[in-house]
């Protein structure tokens, strides 16, 4: 039995990308022969876009060859209180319908439906009022949108893994997960960036954040995939595989400018850019530059650096390189470089027995300390 995950498609009436990146998700599915997707939460970005879009996405989820279990999220609980016709393939698990049995295929999906104000005690008690209908004999999959403990403690901030999700959600934590046993694997939605599968307990049962098969904003960086569980009935156990969608994602991409280049700067730029975005049309930079320029070497002063890099950008990438607010932070230390004292350590260094590499490494470390005293005004 082939089982497909993805989450958080937020789809509403702005971004054309999210509905590209839902019907590649149905194609791959389809190619790949799933007998399930399971949708885990944020179908919708709110429930306007539910109400606007409902009977579109009838067509989508209509004469798929496979079914499509559905739970809600945070962002659209509200328009899953009732029952709502997503299509002849969808089945939505929901707090009047938590659970789904296919006996023919031996297996079970159920959830705790994303409550606005309830605590961690409520999703307890749920889970555990749910569990006593599973069947010890099928394979039991719990399907859930929220937190989970052991995740949030690795990062620094929720942001890294939820993107621009800066609500919590239900928290679940393998701990409690081990006090079900009958729980073999933990499909979650809510972050919105893939994650290795996290182990349960030694028996091979885990939970995995498929994570949004399209960037859903610019904090959610590197390719997106559909996960796809590959689940043996008869020992219970799932090999897991995540296949590229080729959606569109962020991927940042810092540029380090040295004032003792003797490449032209421009050319640095360009061609650090072009690389990057080779090979992979989904991506979209979010562009940093930084570093120091010497224009009087380097022929090219702030402003004018500044003013190329931005026409680039409208003009030849259109779209595909975002300039983010803070994007120049390069500095010009023409007017450092040039005092008798810098002066004389950089002819100091030019004279070592070393690599020209070696030099200009050194170089580099002098001006930026140079820079770096200079902006704590500390007179040389």
């Amino acid at each position: 039995m082939k089982i497909a995950h993805t989450s958080d498609l937020h789809i509403d009436s702005q971004h054309q990308e999210r509905w590209d990146a839902l019907q590649i998700v149905l194609e791959k599915a389809g190619q790949e022969k799933v007998d399930y997707l399971v949708i885990a939460g944020d179908l919708f970005d709110d429930v306007e876009a539910a109400s606007e879009y409902i009977t579109k996405l009838r067509r989508y989820f209509s004469g798929l060859g496979f079914k499509v279990i559905m739970i809600a999220g945070n962002h659209d609980y509200k328009s899953f209180e009732d029952e709502r016709d997503l299509g002849d393939d969808v089945i939505v698990l929901s707090r009047k319908n938590p659970l789904f049995k296919d006996a023919s295929n031996g297996v079970s999906f159920f959830t705790v439906p994303y409550l606005q104000g309830v605590g961690n005690e409520y999703f307890y008690e749920q889970l555990a009022y749910i569990s006593k209908n599973l069947e010890s004999t099928v394979f039991n999959i719990l399907v859930y949108h929220g937190d989970l403990d052991e995740v949030v403690k690795k990062v620094r901030y929720r942001r890294e893994v939820t993107g621009g999700e800066v609500e919590s959600a239900f928290s679940l934590s393998v701990r409690v997960l081990q006090k079900f046993p009958m729980v073999q694997l933990v499909l979650s939605g809510h972050y919105h960036t893939y994650g290795d599968p996290i182990p349960i307990d030694e028996t091979g049962r885990f939970v995995v954040y498929s994570g949004a098969p399209v960037s859903i904003t610019r904090g959610d960086l590197g390719p997106r995939y559909l996960v796809v569980y590959d689940v043996n009935r008869e020992s219970k156990s799932v090999s897991v595989s995540k296949l590229p969608l080729g959606t569109l994602y962020f991927e940042k991409l810092e540029i380090h400018l040295s004032p003792t280049s003797v490449e032209s700067i421009e050319n640095v730029v360009f061609s650090g850019i072009q690389n990057s975005l080779k090979g992979d049309s989904g991506k979209i930079l979010l562009l940093q530059l930084k570093g120091y320029i010497n224009s009087q070497e380097q022929g090219i002063n702030e402003v004018k650096l500044k003013d190329i890099v931005r026409r680039y950008c409208e003009e030849k990438w259109k779209g595909r390189v975002v300039l983010q607010e803070d994007w120049f932070g390069v500095l010009d230390v023409a007017f450092l470089v040039d005092k008798p004292f810098s002066r004389s350590i950089l002819e100091q260094i030019e004279r070592l027995d070393l690599q020209e590499e070696d030099k200009r490494i050194l170089k580099e470390w002098f001006v930026s300390a140079l820079s770096k005293v200079y902006s704590q005004k500390v007179k040389i």
